[in-house]
């Protein structure tokens, strides 16, 4: 995974994500057998591809980049996304489901016996805005790439912030959930309180003040002393109550 960097409204579709991931030199043979800019999947190859020595060729390099990408997903390197079957929701695919997943490009699904996540999106470290919540496992992983561990809610009522559980009142939960879009925005967050608060609707002029009632305040959010504001990802090296 790289550094990460603004967050996309969405992540990749199956095919393009083969394009991306799969292996420029592949993709560029790929394209060659098949005589398309878009290199079909292995159930649409033989009704594209006529000469049989070439279709086995192109379904046995096929296998290999499809193969290649799978290893990438185990490895967490890239991370899917999809509505699970039953469910409402987009969420992030755990890894170790590789094992067991496979890739449906024609109709963009994950499936494996008794599992099946439909919608099928990819992406790196950016998490899409599409994804509402971020599981714990993702948090831990995007920890060790330089981003601590942060979970929430939904709605950021409750959250979890290097190890400890915290729950928020309306006003500050809608104030941790801007500064914590802001941090994948721009990836160090930092930003005037007092437009903080006129982003969330709040009639306080300060930031001090919604966080002098919460002796925990500081923990969660950290200031510059100079009136900047971000979400406590590491540990403050300058705190102030001063906006």
């Amino acid at each position: 995974m790289s550094v990460m960097a603004n967050r996309p409204k969405r992540g990749l579709d199956p095919d393009s994500a083969f394009k991306k991931w799969a292996g420029d030199a592949r993709f560029a043979q790929l394209v060659e057998l098949s005589g398309l800019a878009e290199p079909p999947s292995d159930d649409r190859a033989h009704a594209i591809i006529r000469d049989p020595t070439k279709l086995r060729e192109y379904q046995k390099l096929r296998e290999a980049a499809e193969k290649a990408l799978n290893e990438q997903l185990l490895e967490a390197q890239i991370i899917a996304s999809g509505i699970p079957e039953g469910g409402s929701g987009r969420v992030p695919i755990d890894p170790s489901l590789w094992d067991i997943l496979e890739i449906d490009y024609e109709f963009h699904e994950a499936v494996a016996e008794h599992r099946k996540f439909a919608k099928l999106e990819f992406f790196e470290s950016a998490v899409p805005e599409n994804i509402r919540a971020t599981p714990k496992w993702l948090d831990d992983l995007l920890g060790e790439h330089g981003y601590n561990s942060f979970r929430h809610t939904v709605d950021y009522r409750h959250v979890w912030l290097h190890g400890i559980a915290y729950t928020l009142g309306p006003l500050l939960a809608d104030i941790v959930r801007l500064l914590h879009h802001s941090r994948r925005q721009d990836g160090n967050g930092w930003r005037n309180g007092k437009r903080i608060l006129e982003a969330v609707g709040s009639s306080q002029i300060k930031m001090s003040d919604v966080l002098k009632d919460r002796k925990d305040g500081k923990a969660l959010i950290q200031s510059d002393g100079k009136g900047m504001y971000r979400l406590a990802l590491e540990p403050p090296s300058h705190a102030s109550d001063s906006t």
